[in-house]
């Protein structure tokens, strides 16, 4: 999330030949996240590895379920209960009555002393293709705008239904963000593009080698870099690609180190 930001910044000073599409080509995973809070005193979602499974639903889709450390309860204060609709309005609406029907729950959620112990987080993600792009506002802050495909949506009835699912099995009730119920905006943790590979500079910021076109001895090695919507989460991806790179940057000089019998040390370039 830095990176793009800075190289528009100092395309606009120190670096103008940086490439003009700095910005574009940002993707996300088109997910959803669905927080999933069980009251049970039995329920510990914090044991085990964070991730380790993956339910491939369909060609495009499939879900992870994920668990969060102890301590983990930022969204605690920021959810909503779930639910779907055309727009803002219909959705908190629709969830009028599912917090009259579930009350006792919904009242204590806000106030567990271990939110995550409770919570297990469904991370819905998809490979279908849709791209935004990013540039500086009047203001200096970043304006996003859709670039290709259909416009990123938080209201996908595929994770809905699976997560009514997952409520039956946990004896819980399903959260998203309260800007996804009241914007209709997806939440996402897998920002990609913005400084993605191209064979020039007319098609992206870097080559295959992570190697910024016009600038000599600059790389760029994170999410920005990815030119493509994986559908999974890409740390792994990242960390290959970023190990690749370090790989193929040659030493400028090989250093050998010799002591000698009076115990000094010659350094021999």
């Amino acid at each position: 999330m830095g990176t793009v930001p800075l190289l528009l910044k100092l395309k606009d000073g120190s670096l103008p030949a940086l490439s003009d599409t700095v910005g574009r080509n940002i993707r996300t995973n088109n997910e959803a996240l669905i927080s999933v809070t069980s009251l049970d005193k039995d329920k510990d979602f914090t044991k085990g590895i964070a991730i380790g499974s993956i339910l491939n639903t369909d060609k495009d889709s499939h879900l992870e379920p994920c668990r969060y450390g102890k301590g983990s309860g930022f969204f605690q204060w920021l959810g909503l209960p779930l639910s779907h609709g055309s727009n803002g309005l219909i959705r908190m609406l629709k969830t009028i009555p599912l917090i009259i029907k579930n009350f006792g729950h919904y009242i204590r959620v806000p106030f567990l002393k271990d939110y995550s112990t409770h919570t297990a987080v469904l991370l819905f993600m998809q490979h279908l293709d849709s791209t935004i792009s990013f540039t500086k506002s009047r203001f200096g802050g970043i304006r996003s705008r859709l670039e290709s495909g259909e416009r990123p949506t938080s209201q996908m009835p595929r994770a809905k239904e699976l997560s009514e699912i997952f409520e039956k099995e946990v004896n819980g009730k399903s959260y998203t963000l309260a800007l996804e119920t009241i914007l209709g905006s997806p939440t996402t943790a897998h920002i990609l593009g913005g400084a993605v590979m191209g064979k020039d500079e007319t098609e992206g910021v870097i080559d295959s080698e992570n190697r910024v076109f016009n600038y000599e001895n600059m790389l760029i090695c994170d999410g920005s870099m990815i030119s493509a919507n994986p559908g999974v989460t890409p740390s792994l991806s990242i960390t290959a690609i970023s190990e690749r790179a370090m790989n193929l940057i040659k030493p400028k000089t090989e250093v050998n180190l010799n002591e000698t019998a009076d115990g000094n040390t010659i350094v021999k370039l």
